[in-house]
């Protein structure tokens, strides 16, 4: 890969919220299209010591974060994210320039050497038009789901006297007063 040569330093990697920010050494490779990183420089130059992690920045999004002018993330193709922090801005652009320039690089190789298949035409008509479709059906369902429940009406009762709610105050104190026992003086 003309022009590209490795590149290597201290970076703090987010591990997780326990251990929070670690210091750890990188190695991009250009000729690999990998991202490594060792627990220290001197681990990475010892070769009985294998990385710790390696990315491989094919379909890789390297992006700047909006956090701080130091911070920045490496999200590649197969689901992993590395969250770095830089010593400063300068450090920071250095390596997300690099980082894309090897990305972009192996990403448009997977596209040289998969070209679309012959004799398929482009379809982006009715794939739009699948999608809008199916968007106008959850539309609905979403719809449907959000809209308030018909009200029900409680079934009518043919005796109303047997129904516990219709019961009057007297027809209450009636029953109190034939089981109220009264006590002779």
């Amino acid at each position: 890969m003309a022009g590209l040569v490795p590149f290597d330093g201290t970076l703090s990697k987010y591990t997780n919220v326990m251990k929070g920010w670690q210091n750890r050494y990188f190695i991009l490779n250009p000729q690999t299209g990998v991202l490594e990183y060792h627990v220290n420089q001197s681990e990475a130059l010892a070769t009985h010591y294998k990385p710790r992690g390696l990315l491989p920045l094919e379909g890789a999004v390297v992006a700047p974060s909006i956090e701080d002018s130091c911070t920045f993330s490496v999200n590649a193709s197969n689901g992993e994210v590395y969250k770095l922090r830089a010593t400063n801005a300068k450090e920071r652009q250095e390596w997300v320039n690099r980082l894309r320039s090897v990305s972009e690089h192996y990403t448009s190789q997977i596209a040289h050497d998969r070209p679309p298949l012959a004799g398929r035409k482009p379809r982006t008509k009715s794939v739009v038009s699948n999608l809008s479709t199916n968007l106008n059906k959850i539309k609905d369902q979403m719809q449907q789901l959000s809209a308030p429940p018909p009200t029900s009406r409680p079934k009518s009762v043919e005796d109303p006297s047997n129904h516990p709610v219709s019961r009057t105050r007297s027809d209450s104190q009636r029953s109190v007063n034939r089981n109220q026992v009264t006590m002779p003086t």
